[in-house]
């Protein structure tokens, strides 16, 4: 009974090690995994920075820094390493503002063994569906009054 229990002794210490850098190599590429989820959905809603500006005696530089202003602090609110690596650029496609943005995640746990978990580098880009000129704001809205004779049903009708 003792030789059994020193052999599973034994063989889990040899197991450990590899067990405990799996778990290691998966929450690293958890935590990656969410950073570029924050990354590309901080570029996405940073449509509210340029909607700000818009109207106003702003240039091109004007709205690229408000924008990455806003991709950086939506990062840092969430706690994403490493924001100094942030990149964002602003270009405009047609009268239709592009947002180009890349990031780099450096992992807490590096391997020298493991050199693709040194650095992810990790891209992404948005395309706003407002163009730079002749914005119109919201003048082709509707009223309350209007949205609900749209909605109304015909008389007799359910």
């Amino acid at each position: 009974m003792r030789k059994l229990k020193a052999q599973q002794i034994t063989e889990f210490m040899l197991a450990a090690p590899l067990l405990i850098m799996f778990f290691v190599v998966l929450t690293e590429y958890a935590f990656a995994f969410n950073s570029n989820i924050v990354f590309t959905n901080a570029l996405k809603s940073s449509i509210s920075a340029y909607i700000n500006l818009i109207d106003t005696d702003k240039t091109t530089a004007d709205y690229q820094e408000a924008i990455t202003n806003y991709v950086r602090t939506d990062m840092q609110n969430n706690r994403i390493p490493n924001v100094a690596s942030l990149n964002v650029n602003l270009i405009n496609v047609n009268n239709t503002p592009v947002v180009i943005g890349s990031y780099t995640y450096r992992p807490g746990f590096t391997f020298v063994f493991l050199p693709a978990l040194r650095e992810i580098r990790m891209q992404s880009a948005s395309v706003f569906s407002i163009p730079i000129q002749n914005f119109n704001g919201y003048q082709t809205g509707i009223s309350t009054a209007q949205l609900n004779l749209l909605g109304a049903a015909p008389a007799g009708e359910p």
